[in-house]
């Protein structure tokens, strides 16, 4: 949506904080010039509409890559075709065609045959359904269903007689014979094999247990937990027992959901509109170009729900994220018919009807910034003004009988009242839909790799939404789709209240006045107090820019007394630190000589001079390590750089813990390292190949361990089959810089 709304549409009405959401949104509404925003959403333009002649032009571009057997390339070009063909137009089946044939040569059979079932659905020219037919019993050949298989050839034989009369002596004489060797291999597996008589079924993703079961009074909360209250936290979580590290505490699904984000990499979504399923082989909406989905089940269950009304804007590009969760939940409500009844008060959650415990959640009205107020009303003005003009909302909720009562106009500003209550409980309770892809391309001309870890839509979870907020926390999210997952990363004891972060710091050191964290926060409308953020310095932090002691090599305090010395954390020796302050001062006097020609060497003085002053887990090292660190990667010597990002991992490991996600992501960027010198060594031929390809694998273990409490299982899965193609490629990688192992978006 265009920003410029929020300039020039709205009038300036004063405003009180005592008013009710609904007694704010009137005031607004009734004098907003309804015209205006009308004529601006109606000339807004249709983002990526349907397009018989755009979805052919994508589909030549697929063709001629697929003719160069570039499958993945021609993929691409064939899922744009097939967002922007109409339904019901022949240019679909036919992009569903050649995207079908692509997964064949991919051997993804499973897509195949998925794309198939679609295109026997749509419009597809007759002529050329037996080699539609042909594919399907040649997918269900590989995936031993040899029955399906059977029959499947026998409607490409008889499709094949149907199209005789349009095709070629040659193309006849070329058909019979592949029809003859698909029945002749059918023959030779059913003669050597057990047949089975249907194909297999579509893997469902897989949730993890809770531990101990669910909570019968805690709805998506494991027993092992309790839902408590008190002055100073206000509704928190608390351990009712001994929790051990990488127990399910939560597995919740959300009350409502946004739109998946469109990827940078593939330009259209990556998981499914309704269930966040990763899609490898989709069905478009049939009105849209945005919203993708895994099956028509998923389709249709999202078109009733919540995408009739949204679709409209989807194609003008007229609703945010935000506005799409906002909406959702105003949607969901109304199924339900706006119930807020809670049948037995000692349980918190409703697998059925959340609404309830959604309406429970806190506003925070009275304390965020007022101007953060009014765009809250304008936004729901403005989609009360969508969904009035663009939609059949209103039409179809003033005909339920079981609807909030008034006329027409009573109910337009009574919904208007709600969604401002909506948008304020969203924007301080509702959080990200953390995913996780793997991309990766290797051949001879390029390398790219890259595991993208980040938000990727916005969504509103009830019980785990109990979970208060700290920067050392003792559990992490994880998402399985859009089902939410808790995970413990430490030991917790009976009586322990669970804590998660709700935001990322960036960056591998952790900086308590970092202005962009500080600003990420305000929106949660609280001060962290956790040991991190508190201005009283603890003894770790002091531990963390530790001095070196030169007696046993412990960790000197950089607190001094009047006389100038400081005692060592580690043997209790006296320490004079003004040999310190000199050896600092020659770090100063280094850095006044910096030369970007000679960046290794002064480096690498500097970090000669810190380890001789500083003890091995010093915060300061960080910056040292890092530059190095690429420096050595860059120039392929890797020998060097292994050995730097090692001494960088420990550190990291010290500062953030061996279950954080910050280590997780850096031992994942050492063992990308890793895979690039085993491939220099295997061209080299090199008999330290070997220790190496077991020294990657063992890190890429260690990785995936501490990815898990952050990570669904089947992007574990992605990523370790990446790596280990990385590490079975037996060509030269050439290197490429803008390889990451995770990137946050």
């Amino acid at each position: 949506m265009n920003s410029i709304i929020f300039r020039h549409l709205w009038p300036h009405v004063p405003l009180h904080r005592c008013d009710s959401e609904l007694e704010l949104f009137t005031k607004y509404y009734t004098v907003l010039d309804h015209d205006m925003v009308r004529q601006f959403m109606t000339e807004a333009d249709n983002e990526n509409p349907k397009s018989e002649n755009v979805a052919k032009s994508y589909r030549v571009k697929g063709n001629i890559l697929y003719k160069d057997k570039s499958y993945k390339k021609a993929l691409y070009y064939y899922n744009l075709s097939i967002t922007r063909a109409p339904r019901d137009s022949v240019e679909f089946g036919l992009a569903l065609g050649n995207r079908s044939a692509v997964f064949f040569d991919l051997e993804s059979y499973k897509e195949c045959l998925l794309d198939i079932q679609t295109i026997l659905r749509s419009e597809y020219p007759e002529h050329l359904l037996f080699k539609v037919y042909m594919r399907q019993s040649k997918c269900f050949l590989q995936l031993n269903s040899y029955f399906e298989a059977t029959k499947s050839l026998k409607k490409a034989q008889t499709s094949f007689d149907c199209s005789k009369a349009r095709l070629s002596r040659v193309q006849i004489d070329d058909m019979t014979e592949k029809l003859a060797d698909i029945k002749t291999r059918i023959e030779d597996c059913i003669r050597n094999d057990n047949p089975v008589a249907n194909a297999e079924n579509e893997d469902k993703l897989a949730l993890p247990a809770l531990k101990d079961g669910e909570n019968p009074v805690f709805i998506c909360a494991s027993k092992a937990v309790d839902l408590k209250y008190n002055e100073r936290l206000g509704r928190h979580v608390v351990a009712n027992t001994k929790i051990s590290t990488g127990d399910v505490l939560f597995v919740e699904p959300p009350y409502s959901c946004g739109r998946p984000e469109i990827s940078d990499v593939m330009k259209i979504i990556e998981y499914c509109s309704q269930c966040f399923k990763q899609l490898i082989c989709f069905i478009p909406c049939t009105t849209c170009s945005v919203y993708l989905y895994c099956s028509d089940t998923c389709r249709q269950q999202s078109w009733d729900v919540q995408h009739k009304w949204i679709c409209p804007g989807a194609r003008k590009d007229l609703l945010d994220n935000h506005m799409i969760l906002a909406l959702d939940t105003l949607f969901r409500a109304s199924h339900t018919n706006f119930n807020t009844s809670i049948p037995d008060e000692k349980v918190y959650g409703n697998k059925d009807d959340n609404y309830p415990f959604f309406c429970k959640l806190l506003t925070h009205k009275q304390e965020i910034p007022m101007d953060a107020l009014v765009e809250c009303i304008k936004t729901a003005a403005w989609l009360v003004v969508y969904l009035t003009h663009f939609t059949g909302y209103f039409d179809w909720l003033y005909v339920q009988p079981a609807r909030p009562e008034g006329s027409l106009k009573v109910l337009t500003q009574l919904i208007g009242g709600m969604l401002v209550k909506y948008i304020l409980q969203l924007s301080c309770n509702a959080e990200s839909v953390i995913t996780c892809r793997t991309h990766m391309s290797i051949s001879e001309e390029q390398y790219f790799f890259s595991m993208r870890y980040g938000a990727n839509a916005a969504a509103q979870y009830v019980s785990s939404a109990m979970l208060n907020h700290s920067c050392v926390p003792n559990a992490a999210k994880s998402f399985y789709g859009n089902v939410k997952v808790i995970r413990a990363i430490k030991d917790i004891a009976k009586g322990t209240e669970i804590t998660v972060s709700y935001i990322e710091r960036k960056g591998l050191a952790d900086d308590a006045n970092d202005i962009a964290y500080q600003l990420r926060m305000q929106r949660f409308l609280f001060t962290c107090t956790c040991e991190k953020c508190s201005p009283v310095v603890t003894l770790q932090q002091q531990l963390n820019t530790a001095w070196l002691c030169g007696r046993c090599q412990g960790r000197v305090l950089d607190t001094p007394n009047e006389l100038g010395y400081g005692k060592c954390h580690d043997c209790h020796c006296k320490v004079n630190l003004a040999e310190y302050k000199r050896q600092e001062w020659r770090l100063n006097e280094l850095a006044l000589l910096y030369d970007v020609t000679q960046v290794v060497n002064y480096l690498e003085q500097m970090l000669n001079i810190m380890k001789k002053m500083l003890h091995k887990h010093n915060v300061r090292f960080l910056p040292i390590y890092a530059r190095l660190t690429q420096i050595y990667e860059d120039a392929d010597n890797y020998k060097k750089c292994i050995a730097m990002d090692k001494q960088l991992d420990n550190l990291v490991k010290h500062l953030h813990g061996p279950t954080s996600l910050k280590f997780a992501m850096h031992h994942g960027t050492l063992c990308l390292v890793l895979t690039k010198y085993c491939n220099q060594l295997k061209m080299q031929k090199s008999q330290a190949h070997g220790k190496m390809m077991k020294q990657c694998n063992e890190i890429c273990k260690e990785t995936l361990a501490v990815l898990q409490y952050y990570v669904a299982q089947q992007d574990l899965d992605e990523y370790e089959q990446a790596v280990q193609q990385i590490l079975a490629w037996d060509k030269p990688i050439l290197p490429v810089r803008d390889n990451c192992f995770i990137e946050e978006l």
